[in-house]
């Protein structure tokens, strides 16, 4: 009878430190159920482990919001026949849309590097455990509030 084989994720996407930070965030994030960040969370544990695939995934954004330009610019130009002005309107509500739909992300980025550099300065380990997240949670909670 055959033997089972199981493979370390590390044997499958490398063992590099963007890697390993990446699998340490699709975990928390399973855990957590929210199916659209896991799906983020795989996404960019995949680009980081195959420069292939970061490439792939990095062109469909680009495509996106491509597209998204050249609607908004049609758009624009159809209800102005200007077409420079189209340009640029279009430009700043791609823009402003794309931050807006990226706030949670960028808020919770930034927190992370902040809660990370204070357990550096005060020589604490780095690592993610349920306090790191429950902090993190709610601080980015408490700024998102203050920022709708």
């Amino acid at each position: 009878m055959g033997g089972r084989k199981s493979y370390d994720s590390k044997v499958i996407f490398g063992g590099s430190k963007n890697v390993n930070e990446n699998i340490d965030n699709l975990y928390n994030t399973i855990q957590s159920d929210s199916n659209n960040k896991a799906l983020i969370a795989t996404l960019t544990l995949l680009s980081s482990s195959d420069p292939a695939i970061g490439t792939i995934l990095l062109t469909a954004k680009i495509m996106e919001s491509a597209y998204e330009f050249y609607s908004d610019t049609q758009d624009n130009y159809e209800k102005t026949d200007n077409y420079s002005s189209s340009v640029s309107s279009a430009l700043s509500e791609v823009a402003v849309r794309g931050i807006i739909e990226k706030k949670e992300m960028l808020v919770e980025n930034g927190i992370t590097a902040v809660w990370n550099k204070v357990k550096e300065d005060n020589s604490i380990e780095i690592q993610n455990n349920v306090l790191d997240d429950f902090v993190i949670s709610a601080v980015t909670d408490v700024i998102l509030e203050n920022i709708s």
